[in-house]
């Protein structure tokens, strides 16, 4: 069982975890050498469970120490005890102290990690597992109520962020493990976070911790949210559109200072009566006049899917919004059937207009 307490000699442990993952070079790119992979680093944390499921067998057949932290860790497999032996001592042991790996029920020998814990941008975080991928067989977990990893949307975001002129804080909206906050905001002198989840919250605190970040972290929603101070960069990776043009309508003009931005992702339809994502922002958004707008759309995103490919009643091959090939048909014939004309990944930049003042 794992203990989330960052205070006192608890903190110190999860800081000395990430320093000896670094000594072991545990990167999701030393990973993607062993595998020898082509694609992108990034692009084996966004589609890890296929990773896991096709490349296991490559990672056994190795014998360095990354290779079992990633076993374990990133594909989420059931490990031979003595495989630990592959890394340094210290580092197993601390495994242990923080309860991220335990026994296999049954079965002595094996060991797996009670958490993922993966690598991105320099930069660590643990989480729950998405799936497990155990000897007799490989089994996705129901991710409605935990607490994902750092994935495709998550990269994608990060990959948009640019820190506003002269900006001192940071706000990690629904902030999940904390990816945003903790690999972007450095070097801010404020930063905090906030999920619904409490248990993400936990996560967050956590890699927070072990990153050497002082962040704070509270649960809560965007409604019940209490601001200290308007915030110059706020960050949103929204799970759903409704819920990002919620925010953006009714919660964020009390949030950003005046000179910031907030920065948010999304994937949203674009319907035949729309004609463009500036028509759905438009109706969508409760009083939009107030927000000066720009989107940056991601047309090779697994998020989203084109003109051409709803017409042709096909999706990109890297799709990610269909989770078994065989719903493919149904879900594009609803589209069809609805008129949807694309679906589009986007970030927005949002500033506050400034009106001018009447005498």
């Amino acid at each position: 069982m794992v203990n989330f307490k960052v205070e006192g000699e608890r903190g110190l442990l999860w800081r000395k975890l990430g320093t000896l993952l670094r000594r072991h070079g545990y990167t999701t790119e030393a990973v993607r050498n062993v595998l020898e992979v082509r694609e992108p680093a990034e692009a084996v944390l966004a589609d890890v469970g296929r990773y896991s499921l096709f490349y296991m067998g490559a990672l056994k057949r190795s014998e360095s120490p990354v290779a079992v932290i990633a076993r374990l860790f990133l594909f989420c497999g059931h490990v031979p005890a003595v495989d630990l032996d592959r890394t340094d001592p210290e580092l197993a042991a601390l495994l242990w102290r923080l309860g991220l790996v335990e026994q296999v029920a049954g079965d002595e020998p094996l060991v797996r990690a009670t958490v993922a814990l993966v690598e991105l941008r320099s930069n660590y975080f643990i989480s729950d597992k998405l799936f497990e991928n155990a000897p007799g067989g490989f089994t996705v977990h129901d991710g409605s109520s935990g607490c994902m990893p750092p994935h495709a949307s998550s990269v994608e975001l990060l990959s948009g962020l640019k820190k506003p002129a002269a900006a001192r804080s940071f706000l990690d909206v629904g902030c999940g493990s904390g990816c945003q906050s903790v690999v972007f905001a450095s070097d801010y002198e404020c930063v905090a976070g906030f999920d619904v989840d409490e248990r993400a919250v936990e996560f967050a605190q956590v890699n927070a911790a072990i990153n050497g970040l002082s962040g704070r972290y509270e649960v809560s929603s965007w409604e019940s949210f209490r601001a200290d101070r308007l915030y110059d960069h706020i960050v949103f990776n929204s799970p759903d559109p409704s819920v990002a043009f919620d925010f953006i309508g009714r919660g964020l003009e009390g949030m950003l200072s005046r000179a910031g931005h907030a920065q948010v992702w999304l994937n949203c339809e674009v319907g035949a009566e729309d004609q463009s994502l500036e028509h759905v922002l438009l109706r969508s958004i409760e009083n939009p006049e107030r927000f000066d707008m720009e989107s940056q759309e991601n047309a090779n995103s697994p998020f989203s899917v084109g003109a051409d490919f709803i017409r042709s009643r096909k999706f990109p091959e890297h799709t990610l919004l269909v989770s078994h090939p065989g719903e493919r048909a149904s879900y594009m014939r609803d589209l069809v059937e609805r008129g949807v004309r694309e679906i589009v990944s986007v970030i927005l930049t949002i500033r506050l207009r400034h009106h001018p003042r009447s005498d």
